[in-house]
């Protein structure tokens, strides 16, 4: 009989103790993925990322990039590379599963669509010297962003460059 209410009482304190365990973990994780997209949402509303982006969409009004994808004024150059760099990191954090998928297209798919479209020429041009895999993660990031448009606004085009 004694031996009977042990069992019982390991099984409740075994129950009890693996509640808290996914109920903690599961907290911690949503804590965590919260502060990621914070961080990622003061990285790309920074004004020097959104000044970069203002230059990028004047490049393009401007034809600073050619049909090639050549940048033809240097002065654009740290501008054009400070949005593709930092546009390459957001994607590799959100593929790698650091920052969730779903909340972060669903907040800048926008900008990274239009970022794509501004830079997609570009990038492909300085993949003849940089190689193939030279910002993959901006490239996957901006496919998934344009499913993630088409999901959410299926009868809206995409957005259009100004």
């Amino acid at each position: 009989m004694i031996f009977e209410n042990y069992y019982f009482l390991i099984s409740i304190i075994l129950v009890i103790s693996i509640f808290f365990i996914i109920f903690f973990k599961k907290q911690n994780t949503n804590e965590s993925k919260m502060k990621s997209l914070i961080i990622i949402f003061n990285l790309l509303s920074d004004p020097e990322q959104r000044s970069a982006r203002k230059k990028i969409f004047e490049a393009n009004r401007e034809g600073i990039i050619d049909q090639n994808g050549k940048i033809t004024d240097p002065s654009y150059y740290n501008d054009i590379e400070k949005v593709r760099s930092t546009l390459d990191l957001v994607g590799g954090f959100v593929k790698n599963g650091y920052v969730p998928k779903e909340p972060c297209l669903e907040m800048f798919m926008g900008i990274i669509i239009r970022c794509w479209k501004v830079l997609e020429k570009n990038i492909e041009y300085d993949r003849k010297t940089a190689g193939v895999h030279f910002k993959l993660d901006f490239e996957w990031l901006a496919i998934e962003a344009k499913k993630c448009w088409k999901k959410k606004y299926p009868n809206i085009s995409e957005p259009e460059l100004f």
